[in-house]
């Protein structure tokens, strides 16, 4: 699963993935997530439900990809 998208070739996305109580994901990693800016850490929230969501507009078994 991307999470988001990485400004640089390298350096980024070893992410640690943490089960929460409710069954929500929580990945927290670093990357150049701001062209131009240092690297900087993030983490995002997510439900099984949303991907299931997020897959089923895509091809099958494949995430949907912001690249062009």
């Amino acid at each position: 699963v991307r999470l988001m998208k990485n400004h640089k070739d390298m350096d980024c996305c070893y992410p640690g993935v943490l089960r929460l109580p409710d069954g929500a994901i929580l990945a927290t990693t670093y990357g150049h997530w701001t062209a131009g800016e240092p690297p900087y850490i993030v983490s995002v929230r997510l439900k099984l439900d949303e991907l299931d969501r997020r897959v089923g507009k895509g091809r099958p078994g494949r995430m949907p990809s912001s690249r062009p």
